[in-house]
């Protein structure tokens, strides 16, 4: 198994680089640095994958500019990834803290998902543990490997497949909702999606760049620019999901 490990961080971020450059080398990773797109600007090169009709329509408010460049670089990262000959990538954020032995858990993972998914797996997130519609598969010492139904939301720590990586940039030509919201309604719909628990990877308690929110609070970017309808809206979304999960639950073979 080929795993390579991608850190997603944005030029100005340069103590957020230098201390995760650290913190991996700590854990003897390795890892190839990705520009992140600063969707705080907007002459940006991507800028016309935003389809803010259409965000409004499913999220009930515009996106921030944060919000799109996030995703923007999650999509560079994937790109970049695809023109590797690697089979697998851990795609980290910049404010990514992980747990000893990471690599080792998730190559166990991966090499259990790549024999016993029948209809192979897309993404692992092994930085969200909250999996109310989930199948237990397997244990991997003191961790655990899920199905995850209901797929978890948080992409600062993501495992994929190049089956996963190819269709997630195929479906996403055009930008409508957050990464971790498009990525939920994508697997909760089609499957593919797992998740280790307890969490192998965390979030420093530095400032979020998307929107100048501090650790611990609520960010600012749930209200930016909301119709009347973003709640209405929201839980539609939601219900969508959780009933798709039930679905591909009760028809889980794995």
């Amino acid at each position: 198994m080929a795993l390579t490990t991608f850190v997603i961080n944005l030029d100005s971020s340069s103590d957020r680089l230098s201390e995760i450059t650290q913190h991996l080398s700590d854990r003897g990773i390795d890892f190839t640095r990705v520009p992140a797109v600063d969707g705080r600007q907007p002459d940006h090169a991507e800028a016309d994958r935003y389809d803010s009709r259409s965000a409004r329509k499913i999220i009930g408010r515009e996106m921030m500019g944060g919000e799109i460049g996030c995703f923007l670089s999650h999509r560079r990262a994937l790109g970049v990834f695809l023109q590797t000959k690697e089979s697998h990538a851990l795609i980290l954020e910049d404010d990514a803290i992980l747990e000893p032995n990471i690599i080792e858990k998730i190559e166990n993972a991966v090499a259990w998902l790549d024999i016993s998914a029948s209809k192979g797996w897309r993404t692992i997130n092994v930085g969200r543990a909250k999996l109310p519609i989930s199948t237990h598969l397997c244990k991997l010492g003191e961790h655990n490997l899920f199905a995850a139904h209901y797929a978890p939301m948080g992409a600062y720590a993501l495992v994929w497949s190049r089956k996963g990586a190819e269709e997630f940039l195929a479906l996403s030509e055009k930008i409508s909702a957050p990464v971790d919201n498009t990525m939920q309604n994508w697997l909760c719909r089609n499957s593919g999606g797992f998740a280790i628990s307890p969490e192998l990877a965390f979030v420093s308690y530095a400032e979020s760049v998307i929107d100048k929110t501090a650790h611990g609070q609520r960010p600012a970017r749930g209200r930016f620019q909301r119709s009347w309808l973003y709640g209405p809206r929201k839980q539609k979304r939601l219900w969508k999901n959780r009933l798709w999960a039930y679905i591909r639950k009760a028809g889980s073979s794995i």
